[in-house]
């Protein structure tokens, strides 16, 4: 047991390091192209936060968010280790006020210690196919907001798939609260399929939620706070939440570092969770 776990571990290695080389080299060379280009407008990512922002891609140009992020649970002796890597997210500038988003989640490894045994596995998560389009401007108190329509697509291993199409529906909205002081919130419908006790798939659907207040005065430093959740939408409604928080941090006009964290306040939601990111913009 312990030497097939040995085995499996490795060639997961191998894979994350054969990742983060095609990375690197990607990094470098998009990195490139963006110091290349002309002046583009002011950087606006959806990522670190949970709460996507409401600005979108303009045309003519492409952006690419990408990070990893460890999360653990712990819960009446069990434990649970999960690790994200490269969840990417392209978004794709299709007019003035729209946007094409594909996003994959490239590599995921799970470890979970159940009573006195422990399993772990490797895999490739689902796609996610989407579109956000601008709504509104923000006009004096009322906010920015745009539409985020999306969907996942089972191309992920059985492990981390949810075998069918989740869609979701969120509702992205903005405020100036001050001089370099953001609000950002979000209001959502969102299917989730997942295993239920007797093995099945099963599909619930939950209202999501998040917010997040960011303080960007500083291009290089530019931290935040957050909060976000969800809660089933059905007479046994089970709910989770989170605080969180990080910086963002502009080394270039087309390159963005990030890294952020957070616990889990309820029992359904991770005990905690680290994650750092990278946000690349070019032309197309």
């Amino acid at each position: 047991m312990v030497a097939r776990c040995l085995y499996r571990f490795s060639i997961f290695g191998v894979r994350c390091i054969s990742l983060a080389l095609i990375a690197a080299l990607s990094i470098a060379v998009l990195a490139s192209a963006a110091l290349c280009a002309e002046q583009p407008p002011d950087l606006v990512t959806d990522r670190p936060t949970r709460a996507a922002n409401t600005a979108i891609v303009q045309p003519g140009y492409a952006l690419w968010e990408a990070g990893f992020k460890f999360s653990r649970d712990e819960e009446g002796g069990n434990r649970s280790d999960e690790l994200d890597l490269f969840d990417s997210l392209f978004r794709i500038g299709l007019a003035e006020k729209a946007e094409l988003r594909v996003g994959w989640l490239s590599g995921k490894w799970k470890d979970s210690s159940i009573a006195d045994s422990t399993s772990d596995s490797t895999g490739i998560g689902d796609a996610n196919l989407g579109f956000k389009v601008r709504l509104h401007d923000e006009e004096g108190r009322v906010p920015a907001m745009s539409l985020i329509l999306a969907t996942t697509l089972p191309v992920g291993h059985d492990e981390f798939s949810s075998q069918r199409p989740d869609p979701s529906a969120t509702m992205a909205f903005s405020h100036t609260l001050a001089n370099n002081v953001g609000l950002v919130y979000n209001l959502g419908v969102v299917a989730i399929t997942d295993q239920n006790l007797s093995g099945d798939k099963e599909t619930d659907t939950f209202f999501d939620y998040s917010v997040a207040l960011s303080y960007g005065g500083n291009p290089l430093f530019s931290p935040f706070l957050e909060a976000f959740g969800k809660t089933r939408i059905d007479d046994n409604g089970s709910s989770s939440f989170s605080i969180g928080g990080g910086m963002t941090s502009l080394v270039f006009p087309n390159f963005q570092l990030d890294a952020s964290g957070g616990i889990g306040i309820t029992d359904s939601a991770a005990d905690w969770f680290v994650g750092i990111g990278l946000s690349v913009r070019f032309p197309r």
